[in-house]
């Protein structure tokens, strides 16, 4: 069973608990570190979701958009590149490169 699996049942059960936020995040950036990129894309396109506006999210949104490039879909990566690139994040240089 992964870590992903266990989170995500974690926080059904105990909707209101802080800092599940930050561990949803590293598990996504492991997974693509890992270089498991279709599960990258899963775990960073629903971490997106439930968080669009964290501090997190430009980085997040960098991480999805290598994770569609490298797993081969390069309409999803450009379109997830030109949002990164339209939002003026720190992340904006390196999609851009």
């Amino acid at each position: 069973e992964e870590f992903g699996d266990v989170l995500a049942r974690y926080k059904q059960r105990n909707p209101d608990v802080s800092g599940a936020e930050s561990l949803e995040f590293e598990n996504a950036k492991n997974i693509y570190f890992a270089e498991k990129y279709d599960a990258a894309v899963r775990a960073l396109s629903t971490y997106l979701s439930e968080n669009p506006n964290s501090a997190n999210a430009p980085e997040a949104r960098y991480y999805l958009a290598d994770s569609y490039a490298k797993a081969g879909d390069a309409p999803a990566a450009l379109r997830t590149y030109d949002e990164l690139l339209r939002s003026n994040s720190p992340y904006t240089a390196r999609a851009a490169s």
